[in-house]
């Protein structure tokens, strides 16, 4: 585990994912400006919902691609990459008021 690797956690840098997740946001809006202008519909995953349910993601994508798709070829494994680190930093990352606001006012 990457925060077990030298006995310690690293620090969490909040000011670096708030300002990664300010670019988030506005390319977010970007991207939400492009489809509406093009009259596209977009296809959103959300990265919980594919971890819960592949196989349903997997259909979902072939339907709004119209495409036929057999869940008899499907193999994969999936794996959540976390480790001591990520739950130590949550708390942390939560209670930051700039990180705070920015996912109040998103729908990501």
């Amino acid at each position: 585990m990457a925060g077990k690797a030298h006995g310690t956690i690293p620090p969490l840098n909040t000011d670096r994912i708030a300002w990664f997740l300010s670019r988030i946001v506005e390319r977010e809006e970007l991207w939400r400006s492009y489809f509406q202008e093009r009259h596209i519909i977009p296809l959103i995953l959300e990265y919980e919902n594919v971890c819960k349910d592949p196989m349903g993601a997997i259909q979902q994508i072939a339907l709004h691609v119209g495409v036929s798709f057999s869940f008899d070829k499907v193999h994969y494994e999936m794996q959540q990459l976390r480790d001591d680190a990520t739950a130590a930093w949550l708390p942390q990352l939560y209670s930051d008021q700039r990180i705070k606001a920015i996912l109040a006012n998103q729908c990501f």
